[in-house]
């Protein structure tokens, strides 16, 4: 059975965030939701995008930390470990 991850396309935006809460990362993800889900049919049409198209918020810590949900998420989406440090060096760099 192929992966269903073949079909779709994905934009994963991270943030930085220095306040807490058990809530903070479903709220960036809805945050970063409410920004391009709008904009997925045009970009569709645009680039001539067959697959679906899902967006994704992505916590990342003041220091760099990722929650659990973070961490399981990109795990369900089968991205290497690597990149778990990638993206929260790359991100915290960029808000320094």
């Amino acid at each position: 059975m192929e992966s269903l991850h073949l079909y779709i396309q994905y934009i994963l935006d991270p943030t930085v965030r220095f306040e807490k809460s058990i809530d903070k990362p479903a709220e960036v993800d809805a945050e970063k939701k409410s920004i391009y889900e709008p904009i997925v049919e045009d970009m569709k049409k645009k680039y001539n995008i067959k697959f679906d198209i899902q967006v994704i918020g992505i916590l990342i810590g003041a220091r760099g930390s990722m929650s659990n949900y973070t961490k399981t998420l990109l795990k369900d989406l089968n991205l290497p470990a690597s990149l778990f440090v990638d993206i929260a060096t790359s991100v915290v760099n960029g808000s320094i």
